[in-house]
């Protein structure tokens, strides 16, 4: 059984790049199973701009802190490898593609 791939983008105050992000996601040759926006402690409109883009799930930390977000992140994960990305991440990424990571062992990956 192949192993479900989770993409967790951690984001505060990216509403101007992380559309972008999300979308590239979806333009990998393997697409993940799961991607989670958590947005944490936006005042602009991250959250919302996650909102709309197909397939995304946003999840609200209210605690501003990287180690914070990707921790709420990995908590509502439900994959088997978890990817964690910036939210200004725009291109298709050729070393560490989700085809890539999805077709090794866990603890085996590297770049």
């Amino acid at each position: 059984m192949p192993l479900r791939l989770t993409v967790v983008v951690c984001a505060y105050n990216e509403a101007s790049t992380v559309g972008p992000c999300l979308h590239s996601l979806w333009a990998q040759t393997r697409q993940p199973d799961e991607i989670i926006l958590v947005d944490n402690a936006s005042t602009d409109a991250t959250a919302a701009v996650g909102a709309v883009v197909p397939g995304v799930r946003v999840i609200h930390e209210p605690r501003k802190g990287l180690p914070r977000a990707r921790e709420a992140g990995r908590l509502a994960a439900t994959g088997d490898i978890l990817l964690f990305l910036d939210a200004d991440c725009r291109r298709r990424c050729t070393g560490w593609s989700a085809s890539s990571v999805a077709s090794r062992r866990v603890g085996t990956f590297s770049a």
